[in-house]
Formats: structure tokens, C-alpha cells, sequence
């Protein structure tokens, strides 16, 4: 794949950013209203197939994509480094014989009332047609049937009844860098509070340097939706490896950055079965056994934040994290020479001298995703740049 290396401006832009992730590499788009030409030259991540023409097969109940392509490496050659290459592809074999379905099929198309085709009467079999298959020609889900038909038992006879859908919604979805809405941070003669219900001002607890911990003002949220489902994140295990029993989790994007003894602090997508995080006791001290990580899994969470605090640091479920990402992922550091953690602390100093030093911004804005007021102008600068 192609990457680039940041400029100056770029990563004084970047350090700002707790939000949608800017990749390091160029982002490669999907043709959305045909297939390519083969071997059509392309450019970028092209991780993400790209998929065409989706049809209906018997005894799926998924979208099959009849044609997938890929931006694939093309060795040898200097003009085009990157090539789409594509695969054709028929309808598996239905997963058990016809006959099993009790002669029952599928017609051409089919209305809420019309009779089944087959089946047995008081038999209690309840078939499915699925009709006008659609999706996103660049995502990895499963796509969407817009029209479902059941086959279902009425007054003696098998009738059809039908539920539309409209089509799936394909527009962008970035990749979210933050804490889940189930998150728990301690917040100052409140106890914990689930991090869905922490406002700017809040003093949440920020380290594990003393007995007594620290606790510092929330000066801005980088991104604050309550209201997204399903950002993908993950759930990472920790348990005292003296007491088996005494476990603890955290809910974490992948690019977001926590501390590893050590590492420093490291994007999660790279924290290992075995490493050892630090974390922050309930009686107000650093464990004396650090815990080990025991388990990681992938998870949808709902809700998406990421709270600013001054030092840049956060405690979340007991687990001392950044409050930034990496710039590139699966990286801590910027060239081996500085931590991304360092850095993004150091950039955001334009942002927190007005937010926590000068005033407040407790009446900060954020647009439809989530991001706020000022991140959002610099991000699409950065895309801009990155672009450039």
C-alpha cells in the first residue's frame, strides 16, 4: 500500500484530533455505479472489496455479490503500482436438497395476498423470499433484501405477506477513535459516571501518579455522539494475575492510544494477550499487582466519545489512556522519534488555552457526526492537505 509521510502542517493540524480517523494512507473509493475495467489502475487502502451487482440465491438468506474487486498489488510495474482486479461469481448450491423445502419456491416476485407456490397446508413450514437485493458497494456487511416475502398459514391456504425496506444508507462512515457510551470514568464527589453522562467542566480523575490521584476539568469533547450505534470498537480484558478473579475491561477504538507498562502509550489494535496495562484502583491508588490483559474482542458500542482533559491522560474503567489517537496505524510513534501521544498533546495547546486556560467551552457546538465546532474546519483542512 502507499503512504505518505506527514508534513509540518499536517501534524500540527492532526495533533488536534480524537475524531474520525485520518488515515496514513491514501483512501481508495469503490466505483459506485459499475464495475471497473479490468486491471483498471487504482490508488490506496483497498482492504474493503469492492462489490457489484448483488442478486438473491436460493436458501441464503445474505445478499450474494455476484462480482468483487480488489485494489491489488501489481508488482513489477511503475506506471500503475496498483491494479483493480475482479472475480466472477455464481449462486452457491442451496444448503439442502429442493426437496427438503417441501416443493416450495420462490416466484419471480410476489405481493402481500398471492398464494405460495407449493409448501403443505398445516404443515407449519415458513418460507422466505427475499427480492430487490441491495448494498454498499464498499462495506464489508451483508447488504439488505428491500423486499421480504413470508410464506405464512392463512384460513387453510399458504399466502404471501410482504415488508419492504428502503435501500441501505451508503453514505461515508468514518472511523470513530474514542470511548464507548458504557465507558466509566470518576468524576469528583460523583463517583463513576458512565461517560454518556460527563459534561465539559466535569473534573474526572487523570492519573495514577499519587495515593490521591489527580483530577482535572473536561475543557471539550474532540467527538460527542451519544446517539451512534454500532461504531466498532474493542473490548479489552484484564485480570490481577495473583487473583484470576479480579478482572477489569475497557471499550476502545482501535486507533485510540493507551498506556502499556513499558510501551508508553500505544494504539489498542496493537495491545497483546499477555501485556501488562496500568491501572488505577478504586481505593484511590495504583494497583500493586498491574494487571494483565487476558482477552481482547470485537465489539459494537454504542455511543462515541472523547473527552479533553488538560494533561491529555483520562482514566476509563480504571485503565490510564491517552486522550488521542495514533496518526498511523498500528503505530505509537512518529518515526521512531516522538510519541503520537506527545505530539497530538503539544498540537492541541491552540485548542486548550482557549478552552481551559483563557475561558470555557462549555456551549461548544458540534455538526452532524458528532465532531466538534473545532475540529471540524481543521479536519477537512487535513483531508485537504493529506490529498494535496
Amino acid at each position: 500500500m502507499i503512504t505518505k509521510a506527514p508534513s509540518a502542517p499536517l501534524l500540527l493540524l492532526l495533533g488536534i484530533l480524537c475524531v474520525p480517523f485520518v488515515s496514513g494512507q491514501t483512501p481508495f473509493t469503490c466505483p459506485k455505479d459499475e464495475p471497473p475495467m479490468f486491471f483498471t489502475a487504482c490508488e490506496g487502502d483497498g482492504d474493503n472489496p469492492c462489490r457489484y451487482d448483488p442478486v438473491a440465491c436460493t436458501g441464503l438468506d445474505t445478499v450474494f455479490w455476484t462480482i468483487q474487486c480488489n485494489c491489488n498489488s501489481n508488482s513489477g510495474s511503475l506506471d500503475d503500482p496498483f491494479i483493480m482486479v475482479c472475480n466472477w461469481f455464481d449462486c452457491p448450491p442451496p444448503p439442502q436438497p429442493l426437496e427438503n423445502f417441501n416443493n416450495f419456491f420462490c416466484p419471480p416476485s410476489a405481493q402481500t395476498g398471492d398464494k405460495c407456490n407449493g409448501g403443505m397446508p398445516g404443515s407449519g413450514d415458513i418460507q422466505v423470499c427475499n427480492y430487490e437485493p441491495s448494498g454498499c458497494v464498499g462495506r464489508t456487511d451483508d447488504g439488505v433484501f428491500q423486499k421480504t416475502c413470508t410464506c405464512k398459514e392463512n384460513s387453510g391456504n399458504r399466502i404471501f405477506d410482504c415488508v419492504t425496506a428502503g435501500p441501505p444508507d451508503c453514505s461515508p462512515k468514518p472511523s470513530f477513535s474514542c470511548f464507548s457510551g458504557d465507558s466509566l470514568v470518576e468524576v469528583k464527589d460523583a463517583g463513576f459516571v458512565a461517560m454518556r453522562d460527563i459534561q465539559i467542566g466535569d473534573l474526572v480523575r487523570t492519573d495514577t501518579t499519587s495515593n490521591s490521584g489527580k483530577f482535572e476539568p473536561i475543557y471539550s469533547f474532540g467527538h460527542y455522539a451519544p446517539d451512534l450505534k454500532d461504531a466498532n470498537m474493542l473490548r479489552i480484558h484484564a485480570a490481577d494475575p495473583n487473583d484470576p478473579s479480579t478482572t477489569a475491561s475497557i471499550e476502545i477504538s482501535p486507533d485510540h492510544l493507551m498506556a502499556i507498562k513499558g510501551q508508553g502509550y500505544v494504539p489498542a489494535s496493537t495491545v497483546k494477550v499477555g501485556d501488562t496495562v496500568i491501572h488505577f484502583t478504586e481505593d484511590g491508588g495504583r494497583n500493586d499487582v498491574s494487571k494483565r490483559v487476558i482477552d481482547i474482542e470485537d465489539i459494537k458500542a454504542a455511543g462515541v466519545f472523547a473527552p479533553f482533559t488538560p494533561s491529555g491522560t483520562i482514566i476509563v474503567n480504571g485503565f490510564l489512556a491517552s486522550c488521542f489517537i495514533t496518526l498511523q496505524p498500528g503505530q505509537s510513534h512518529l518515526f521512531s522519534i516522538a510519541s503520537f501521544h506527545s505530539l497530538a498533546h503539544a498540537f492541541e495547546l491552540p485548542h486548550r488555552l482557549v478552552c481551559y486556560y483563557l475561558s470555557s467551552c462549555s456551549d461548544e457546538s458540534y455538526n452532524t457526526a458528532g465532531i466538534s465546532s473545532w475540529v471540524a474546519k481543521p479536519l477537512e483542512l487535513v483531508r485537504w492537505l493529506w490529498r494535496v
